[in-house]
């Protein structure tokens, strides 16, 4: 067999290598991971295995059944989003006129077209003739397809960048570059729309919706400002007051992260020049960062539920961010009675290290506390 950088090109026909081309034209921003994987894919095994590979990883970035992918342009959202909502509603009044099924057959019907998108259905509990009536005037709504298709291509496709090793420090840190470009062309139009409203108080003044945004809290200086106000307040009430007249209050601020089998990426740092760098985690178990983000979660309630039996009442601030490949971990800033400190860190020492406490650094990464 002749080859191809070294790669053996039995089975890998004309027709595989036109599909393959289509199918990096149809992706570019992850073509370069694509061909990367598949070429990987094909040294070490077959060419038939890794075309099973590509496949499975664009069947991943379908958005249901709508024909479009979660790379797909916000144009291209929009018009589905016009076109589904206009014949739903074409739909139901067909439906309406001839009264062809009954309430839970609606329901069952728009739940459908909702979960072969990939969207949410908005109607929760038994149906009724209320609930109906507002499940219906979403479903006719293009605005309420457009968000939902845009929140679910999001996060389809950072989760595909992720588990394509894109999000990494050696890569596009904390997110994928598309995700970066969406979301600022989000805030662009966002900002253009309150520069175009404007309002106007009882002394006859007037402003643009954006100069009074600029003034509240959706202003990240603003907001920053208030969060350290009131991590600052917290300090000072804890120095002021004593638990039970006796013991001071101290502050410990606390890092939780979650087991390695929900981080695509790990890191290490070479020696002599100190640059970190990414590769691929052996564990990684495909979860989502809203999968990782919902066990730190439930390391928390039970945590907390633990505390309260205990009679140990904390208070203070909860953060999330992302590590550099996108998992999220938390922060929080607790105040709590200094003699209670010991005994809050085991407990949530403990219940963070339930999953996969054996493996390597567990004890050293999952949970870090340090004195305030």
């Amino acid at each position: 067999n002749s080859s191809v950088i070294g790669i053996p090109v039995s089975g890998n026909t004309s027709d595989c290598i036109q599909w393959r081309d289509t199918i990096y034209a149809r992706h570019k921003s992850l073509s370069y991971r694509l061909k990367a994987g598949h070429a990987k894919r094909a040294k070490a095994t077959t060419f038939i295995a890794a075309n099973h590979w590509l496949r499975s990883i664009t069947d991943s970035l379908k958005l249901g059944s709508t024909g479009l992918f979660c790379d797909s342009s916000d144009e291209d959202l929009v018009n589905y989003a016009e076109e589904k909502a206009t014949g739903l509603e074409k739909k139901i009044r067909e439906i309406a006129a001839f009264k062809t099924i009954s309430l839970t057959e609606l329901s069952d019907y728009l739940a459908g077209q909702c979960t072969s998108a990939g969207c949410v259905y908005s109607l929760k509990g038994e149906p009724d003739a209320d609930k109906i009536k507002s499940a219906i005037k979403r479903v006719v709504d293009p605005k309420w397809w457009r968000r939902q298709l845009r929140t679910v291509a999001a996060r389809q496709l950072e989760q595909a960048s992720r588990s394509l090793g894109l999000v990494s420090v050696s890569s596009q840190i904390y997110c994928s570059d598309f995700t970066l470009r969406r979301r600022t062309e989000q805030k662009r139009r966002n900002r253009l729309l309150l520069e175009s409203l404007e309002a106007e108080n009882s002394a006859g003044q007037v402003y643009t919706l954006a100069q009074l945004s600029d003034l509240s809290v959706s202003n990240p200086i603003n907001r920053r400002n208030e969060l350290m106000a009131r991590i600052s307040g917290c300090e000072e009430y804890a120095k002021q007051n004593k638990h039970e007249q006796r013991d001071p209050y101290m502050g410990i601020f606390v890092t939780l992260t979650t087991p390695s089998r929900h981080h695509p990426m790990t890191v290490k740092t070479s020696t002599g020049k100190g640059k970190r760098y990414a590769f691929a985690n052996r564990k990684y178990q495909g979860s989502t960062p809203r999968e990782a983000n919902d066990y730190l979660n439930v390391v928390w309630a039970n945590t907390r539920a633990q505390w309260d039996r205990d009679g140990i009442h904390p208070f203070g601030f909860r953060m999330v961010e992302p590590h550099h490949d996108g998992t999220p971990h938390w922060h929080a800033i607790l105040f709590l009675p200094k003699s209670q400190v010991k005994s809050a860190t085991k407990t949530l020492s403990d219940y963070s290290l339930r999953v996969d406490g054996d493996e390597y650094g567990a004890k050293k990464n999952r949970l870090k506390v340090i004195p305030i």
